[in-house]
């Protein structure tokens, strides 16, 4: 689409059979109607005229969709034939492309590849460099390093073999010193077992000796036991019956004692209630008047708790009066 199709396009009028004279016409004439028929009729008007804008909407859209549709349609006629002439050539670039990342790749590996042999190189030697340091190394400095790195390992593996031989020296030494050592112990613990034999069998007769002893010295012990048993036993009888003697004195003393206390209070006990005899019958008797008393008729509950509660303590006196000097 050119600029003069575009400016022809945007100059087309938009019209329809409904303008805003009659739309301001119809809203004074309808606003404020209360008629049911004449709202009706209104209705109808309206919705008439609202179909008609909508019949028009789509005439007029018509054309317009039509026209976007040819666009279209020519865009893609033009883009294809753009893309039939793009697309070989982006196959060909991709494929050039494709061959030089491979290419690199390729000596990306190689090198990787040449960095790892020279380590593995140096490691067989046991010779620590920086893998920054190989890499950056050409053919003769490598040659030279690994030649520097041979002549160590080789200084290294002669003083491993004469440390191993040494360490070998020292060991069947210390097997020889210690073979010495263990016969100078077997001599020694066969002269102890020995010695200790003989103090087993001193000490041996010194137990049975000591034995004897002990057995004699044990039965001369029961004998005197026996006999200081015989002189205690009886002298605790003898002590038992100068013993249960004086209790049975002091017990008949007791028991007379004690009866005589017993009848001196009964006999005093007798005359406080002689004494008494006029108080606790008018105690008694002012008992059973309390007793008798008569409580007037309540009208009302709080009286009725009064009075409850006035009877219940009239009754904890008259028990008092019932109970005393009982």
């Amino acid at each position: 689409m050119n600029a003069e199709v575009i400016e022809l396009e945007e100059s087309r009028v938009i019209r329809f059979d409904v303008t805003d004279t009659a739309i301001a016409r119809l809203k004074v004439e309808l606003t404020g109607l209360t008629d049911y028929k004449a709202v009706t009729s209104g209705i109808a008007v309206v919705r008439d005229l609202r179909v008609s804008v909508e019949a028009t909407r789509k005439a007029l859209k018509e054309d317009s969709l039509a026209w976007g549709r040819k666009v279209d349609a020519e865009a893609k006629r033009i883009t294809d034939a753009l893309k039939a002439i793009e697309e070989p050539l982006k196959l060909i670039k991709q494929q050039a492309d494709d061959a030089k990342e491979a290419a690199k790749k390729a000596a990306e590996a190689a090198r990787i590849a040449e960095v790892e042999r020279r380590l593995k190189s140096f490691e067989d030697l046991e010779y620590s460099i920086s893998p920054y340091k190989v890499e950056r190394m050409s053919d003769d400095e490598f040659c030279g390093e690994l030649e520097k790195a041979s002549v160590k390992f080789r200084e290294v593996l002669a003083a491993r073999a004469e440390a191993k031989a040494k360490a070998e020296a020292d060991r069947l030494k210390a097997i020889a010193d210690e073979a010495a050592r263990a016969e100078a112990v077997r001599l020694e613990r066969e002269q102890l077992a020995a010695e200790r034999k003989k103090l087993e069998a001193e000490k041996a007769e010194r137990d049975e000796a000591n034995r004897i002893a002990a057995e004699a010295m044990t039965k001369e012990r029961e004998a005197l036991k026996a006999e200081r048993e015989a002189i205690a036993k009886a002298d605790f009888e003898r002590q038992a019956k100068i013993q249960a003697e004086a209790d049975e004195k002091q017990r008949i003393e007791d028991e007379a004692k004690a009866e005589a206390n017993r009848l001196k209070i009964e006999a005093e006990n007798a005359k406080r209630l002689e004494a008494l005899r006029p108080d606790i019958e008018k105690v008694r008797a002012f008992g059973v008047m309390i007793g008798e008393i008569e409580y007037p008729e309540m009208a009302t509950d709080e009286g009725d708790a009064l009075v409850f509660a006035v009877n219940r303590h009239m009754g904890e006196i008259v028990k008092l009066c019932k109970e005393f000097q009982s």
